[in-house]
């Protein structure tokens, strides 16, 4: 079901039926995502960019067939849940500018499928959790213009990273920024 580029308003609705694509991007919702947008049991692909989106993220439960989240450019709050490790196929997670706070949840890091990983243009804060050195599928990852402190990751996708995924936090450091961490 592709919805997306209309001028739809008001609330999204609690139930789309047994839909494996549901794209909504580029609407005007102005409301909340529904506390159970992911229980859909063969949703795959979730597409709500730039549809003015507010509130908070829904807890992850039930997302074990989602490959795909897109939910950037909107006016999320809060922080990402912690129990995303349950979206065992996720590939894609796009949750740039949006309005998230707290740390980089660890959990993203053990998705066994997980390649491309976008939280840019946030207020995240905290680290690079180091768990991230240990995620071998991962060939995308940007965290631009947050405020993250402390080292990046060293190995793994993060030798082959171009700088600007990092760029906007001014308190990272390591030798890929060419910016030594104090002892």
């Amino acid at each position: 079901l592709d919805l997306s580029n209309n001028n739809f308003n008001g609330e999204i609705p609690q139930e789309f039926g047994n839909l494996q694509y549901l794209n909504i991007s580029g609407n005007s919702f102005e409301s909340e995502l529904p506390s159970n947008i992911w229980n859909s049991s063969n949703l795959q692909i979730f597409s709500a960019s730039f549809s003015k989106i507010t509130g908070q993220i829904p807890d992850f439960i039930g997302c074990k067939t989602i490959y795909t989240i897109e939910l950037q450019g909107n006016f999320i709050n809060g922080n990402i849940p912690w129990n995303i490790r349950d979206c065992e196929k996720l590939i894609l997670l796009n949750l740039s500018r949006n309005n998230l706070t707290g740390i980089i949840p660890w959990e993203i890091s053990i998705l066994p499928s997980i390649t491309d990983v976008d939280l840019s243009q946030n207020s995240l804060t905290g680290i690079i959790p180091s768990s991230f050195n240990n995620c071998s599928t991962l060939t995308n990852f940007n965290v631009s213009f947050n405020f993250l402190t402390g080292p990046i990751p060293s190995s793994g996708v993060f030798e082959s990273l171009h700088p600007s995924s990092y760029s906007g936090n001014e308190n990272l450091c390591g030798h890929l920024l060419a910016k030594p961490c104090a002892a």
